[in-house]
């Protein structure tokens, strides 16, 4: 839906830009290769903010108490002492969200492709739905694509592994404190805030705005009498909707519990540099390697040969679901412990 805020004709960010401007063209084009990037770095901040978050939380604040009370203001203080101590999360993180990136489906297929930008992850997608499908030639452009991803991974790999080198040492009353920014607190709300409005609020209001009328319209006065509850009436009542409903929330529970209960295990040991730590971590983010089309057309493969009746059924959903997240479960447990 954040496609839909940049969207040419009827989305609100260009609509509030020719409504203020009396231009008849567009701000911004979403089907292009700078859309793709923009939607991409909203799709991952929360992930960022959330893994960094952690990694900030655990540092010792001491250091940073010590160089301001040297004289550095809070500038100095973050480009001296915050950023080095967290230089290898920042490193692995940044690597981590681009081999999510380059193995990225949704944008490419919903924002790329109308706009006749084609990646990887789309072109696997199309030999794959083609009749009859070019499985051979999905499988073979994705082992490229493996290829590409397990190099990086050995540099992630790399990164993680040398990071406790910069760690700081703190007790057990160790809090960390608050900075004060001074003017530049009104800096930060504002992107802070910014940032909020863009990525929940106004996709939040788009899809509902979306919901309640028969078609896409442009935001404005006149698409108001046409405004109804019909499309929320059509899905309560559809056949099948409970039955979708509790498939969704049962695969989503089965995979989240396997998911957390194997990586809670794992993580714990790999941070405590416990026997085998470091394989179990290895097999946990293995699945990496492979982009999400890629996994797709492997678990089809594999699962269809398998004597076990588990094609067709909602529990290869769930194991693919465990698959694919079991990495991010991983960074998890491992940055909070």
């Amino acid at each position: 839906f954040r496609r839909v805020l940049f969207r040419s004709k009827v989305g609100p960010i260009n609509d509030l830009y020719r409504l203020a401007t009396g231009s008849t063209g567009n701000l911004f084009n979403v089907n292009s290769m700078a859309g793709m990037i923009l939607i991409e770095g909203f799709l991952w901040s929360p992930l960022v903010f959330l893994l960094l978050g952690s990694t900030f939380r655990a540092a010792n604040a001491d250091m940073e108490e010590a160089a301001r009370m040297s004289g550095a203001t809070v500038l100095e203080t973050l480009r001296r002492v915050s950023l080095p101590l967290a230089m290898p999360a920042l490193l692995a993180l940044s690597l981590f969200v681009f081999i999510r990136a380059i193995g990225g489906f949704e944008v490419p297929a919903l924002v790329g492709m109308p706009g006749r930008i084609y990646v990887l992850t789309t072109d696997v997608y199309e030999a794959t739905v083609v009749v009859p499908p070019d499985l051979g030639y999905a499988a073979a452009f994705s082992i490229v694509m493996v290829a590409i991803v397990a190099v990086l991974l050995y540099f992630y790999g790399r990164l993680s592994k040398n990071a406790e080198k910069y760690h700081s040492v703190t007790g057990k009353g160790f809090r960390p404190r608050p900075f004060d920014l001074g003017r530049g607190r009104w800096i930060a709300g504002t992107i802070i805030v910014g940032n909020f409005m863009i990525v929940l609020v106004l996709p939040l209001i788009t899809l509902l705005w979306m919901s309640l009328l028969p078609f896409l319209k442009s935001f404005g006065a006149s698409a108001i009498p046409l405004m109804s509850l019909k499309n929320f009436r059509t899905v309560l009542t559809a056949p099948g909707y409970i039955d979708l409903g509790v498939n969704s929330l049962t695969v989503a529970a089965v995979a989240a519990t396997a998911i957390m209960a194997i990586t809670a295990l794992a993580g714990w040991i790999a941070a405590r540099r416990g026997p085998g730590g470091r394989i179990l971590d290895q097999l946990a983010t293995l699945s990496l390697v492979f982009p999400g089309i890629c996994l797709g057309v492997a678990i089809l493969e594999v699962w269809i040969r398998v004597p076990l009746p588990i094609y067709g059924s909602l529990w290869i959903i769930a194991i693919a679901y465990v698959v694919r997240f079991m990495p991010y479960g991983m960074r998890y447990v491992y940055s909070g412990v």
